[in-house]
């Protein structure tokens, strides 16, 4: 799988070598996810890819807690997966959480619809009673 993986990275090999390195093309494709994806805080991106030349005090100031990494790590998985099959996945997940989150948003709704009608019937029967007594 390594090797599939590595070939695909580096290309073909001209005059015995490789036109990218194949652990460097690795890091190269790494930073320019997660460098690409406007999601992606980008000082944790240079923490993640292991330097922080752009920000150069993140190095002594800059100390994000490991679960805030791995957040911003998750976002750029779909985009660093290479097999389609784990993309795919991936969508489906996403999916399937939107369309929960739409679910809950209809039961709101229903909910709220249903307390209007309430109100609505309660707004009459006040009136009604009000009428009544003129």
């Amino acid at each position: 799988m390594i090797s599939r993986i590595s070939r695909q990275i580096r290309g073909e090999k001209i005059d015995n070598r490789y036109e990218i390195a194949g652990l460097q093309g690795l890091r190269k494709f790494f930073d320019t996810v997660l460098k690409s994806n406007i999601n992606i805080n980008p000082n944790i991106a240079e923490k993640l890819t292991g330097h922080s030349t752009t920000f150069q005090l993140d190095n002594v100031y800059f100390k994000p807690s490991l679960d805030a990494m791995f957040k911003e790590y998750q976002k750029a998985i779909p985009e660093l997966t290479i097999t389609k099959e784990y993309k795919l996945v991936f969508e489906n997940d996403e999916k399937s959480k939107q369309i929960q989150e739409l679910e809950s948003k209809d039961k709101k709704i229903e909910q709220l619809e249903s307390k209007i009608m309430q109100m609505q019937l309660h707004m009459i029967n006040i009136n009604n009673k009000i009428n009544q007594n003129y």
